[in-house]
């Protein structure tokens, strides 16, 4: 009886904290060896252990995949899966992992399992109770009389400082950063440069 619950247990090593740890192979979602998507990366953690990624990724609710350098620890969070992306977005990098964040098990995710989060959140486990909270910011607005300088993303990360610039005849000073609870917090203003008297 002995032997038979021993093989009846499969498991996984994985390094947590420098040291290995078993974990019960339902846990895992499909891992792509050798495969990163590229460009659609929203934030980086590192260095962390692979399940610490996938429950990152989990609680992020606009995290659809992620990428792991097994060598560095490196965790890439990304807004798209593999199947959303252009061709050219998809590349083999040794030693890296990818995988569908649908795929995996929502059980990493403590209370946070199956959780709605909006894409601006992520899910916090609070005594066994999930809560959405704000952890990115939306798209800023420009200050009067100049323009922010924007990618293609739609959110941005806590701390993030974005670059704005004035129009002609206009002197650009202070900042423009992201702040706590997904907050815009600015300090730009475009100041009329004077004429000199001719």
């Amino acid at each position: 009886m002995e032997l038979m619950s021993a093989y009846s247990f499969a498991c996984l090593l994985v390094s947590i904290s420098g040291s290995l740890t078993c974990s019960p192979l339902e846990l895992f979602g499909p891992l792509r060896m050798n495969l990163s998507i590229v460009n659609v990366e929203f934030e980086t953690l590192n260095p962390v252990g692979l399940l610490q990624c996938v429950r990152e990724c989990y609680v992020k609710g606009r995290c659809k995949s992620f990428n792991y350098d097994s060598q560095t620890g490196t965790c890439s969070l990304n807004s798209k899966t593999d199947t959303e992306v252009v061709a050219s977005d998809r590349v083999i990098i040794a030693n890296t992992m990818y995988s569908n964040i649908g795929d995996w098990s929502g059980r990493l995710a403590g209370a946070c399992n199956n959780h709605t989060c909006p894409l601006d959140s992520a899910c916090v486990d609070k005594n066994d109770v999930a809560t959405c909270e704000v952890v990115f910011c939306g798209r800023p607005t420009s200050p009067t009389n100049g323009v922010v300088l924007l990618d293609r993303r739609s959110f941005f990360n806590q701390g993030e400082e974005i670059e704005f610039s004035c129009n002609a005849g206009y002197s650009a000073s202070g900042t423009i950063f992201c702040g706590e609870s997904g907050m815009w917090k600015s300090s730009a203003s475009c100041v009329q440069i004077s004429q000199g008297r001719r």
